[in-house]
């Protein structure tokens, strides 16, 4: 058994990268054992850990049956890539050039 701490790294984004609807389905989210994700819910934020690969095409289907938007599963999917899999949606958030945002 490894008893060496983990650090692992996040991405810290604007809420306003999601849209209202996203928002809506992190502040109400319910587990689902079809998906390996976990959101917990502060006043600010919506923290997120998607344990799935967000590319696969089975994970992408139960995002968007959930309701989910493509904006929301590209957000996952360009963390997942830099090796996050841990995404703080937060209304102090960094805002991204060039990435879609979202008047809510």
């Amino acid at each position: 058994m490894n008893l060496e701490p983990a650090i692992k790294k996040f991405l810290d984004i604007s809420t306003s990268h999601i849209t209202e609807q996203d928002g809506a389905l992190l502040r109400n989210f319910e587990p689902d054992f079809k998906l390996l994700m976990t959101v917990e819910n502060t006043d600010y934020a919506s923290r997120v850990i998607c344990a799935d690969d967000p590319h696969s095409v089975h994970v992408i289907q139960i995002l968007r049956n959930m309701g989910f938007s493509i904006n929301f599963i590209r957000i996952l999917q360009e963390a997942h890539k830099m090796g996050c899999y841990f995404v703080s949606f937060d209304g102090d958030g960094v805002i991204i050039p060039n990435l879609a945002a979202f008047d809510w």
